[in-house]
């Protein structure tokens, strides 16, 4: 596929001497966009001012800083770094890799990752023990200029789509992409329909990915609602049971409405007048202070119908003021009305 979009100028491979690799580990499940790759890394170039190539394979970051004052980065639809081609077939086998062309080129490889990569006019035995020394690698390799330029072939013929993908570096959507390359009409008519393929193979992709990524969130998402749903049925359900309890087990009575009720047992006839009142869930304490007969002031208390199991509790007599009658009593249940 690559090498037909070379055939038609739609794709370059740009050689990338004198510019800058940079390598780098992002944290899991990152998405970097390329406008957010420039702002995040450009601080790493050391060109004032350059063009970026960036690629990014699972959770690695390789970017080429190009020095626009030396070469000026024109991308067409697909730019891929010639450094990459190498990397893509010599990835298998971590090592330290001199590679022949018009000036050396070295790759440095560990873990099926590209940590470095640069281009020397002359490389000594010194510089080779230090770059082993630096990764912690042992294994060195030499590629004569006919076999770095057999791996360049072999790796644009081999060179998967979702490689190839990518690279793409395009903001526009498929139609007006079509239009754009019918307008020109520069290439062969295959040519557009391979790009015009290529970019909606490479939106169904990264459409699929993004559905992905959407249904684990949903999924995410729906595990803590129904964690946080059983947790509000739990906490209602106690809050029930609190309330049922508080219904049954402790009845706040108004203590005013049970003084209504005790204008019907002391009147103003009589000669008596209530001394105190006590009312605590259930349990009631009057004090009647008088000299007539206590038992007048029990019948009275037994009549009101929200009291039960009234009783004559003692009598405080007195030389010089009334005495002190204390009745103990209960109330009915709490729905009845008063």
């Amino acid at each position: 596929m690559l090498a037909l979009l070379l055939k038609y100028n739609i794709a370059e491979v740009l050689d990338v001497k004198g510019s800058f690799f940079y390598s780098t580990t992002l944290p899991k499940n990152t998405k970097l966009t390329e406008e957010l790759i420039e702002f995040n890394y450009r601080r790493y170039s050391p060109f004032s001012h350059f063009s970026m190539i960036s690629y990014i394979d699972g959770n690695h970051l390789y970017i080429w800083f190009i020095d626009e004052k030396k070469s000026k980065l024109k991308r067409k639809f697909i730019t891929i770094p010639n450094t990459f081609l190498l990397f893509n077939i010599l990835k298998k086998k971590d090592g330290i890799y001199l590679c022949e062309t018009d000036v050396k080129q070295i790759l440095v490889i560990k873990n099926g990752v590209l940590l470095a990569s640069s281009f020397v006019e002359d490389f000594s035995d010194a510089i080779l023990e230090l770059i082993k020394t630096e990764y912690q690698l042992q294994d060195s390799f030499s590629l004569s200029k006919s076999q770095t330029e057999a791996l360049y072939k072999e790796s644009i013929e081999r060179l998967s789509l979702v490689e190839i993908g990518k690279f793409i570096k395009i903001s526009k959507n498929r139609k007006e992409i079509f239009e754009i390359l019918l307008d020109k009409l520069t290439y062969p008519f295959i040519s557009l329909v391979v790009v015009y393929m290529l970019v909606t193979y490479f939106q169904a992709y990264f459409m699929k990915e993004k559905q992905n990524q959407l249904q684990e969130k949903f999924l995410e998402l729906k595990t803590k609602n129904r964690v946080l749903r059983e947790a509000i049925h739990k906490h209602n359900q106690e809050i029930d049971a609190y309330r049922i309890f508080l219904q049954h087990e402790i009845h706040s009575r108004d203590p005013y409405a049970v003084l209504y009720k005790l204008y019907d047992v002391i009147t103003k006839d009589d000669k008596a007048v209530l001394k105190s009142l006590e009312v605590f869930e259930n349990s009631v304490k009057i004090k009647i202070e008088t000299n007539e007969d206590p038992i007048k002031y029990l019948e009275k208390l037994n009549k009101v119908t929200i009291f039960e199991n009234v009783v004559l509790e003692n009598v405080k007599k007195f030389k010089k003021r009334k005495n002190i009658i204390n009745y103990s009593l209960r109330l009915k249940d709490i729905n009845e009305k008063f």
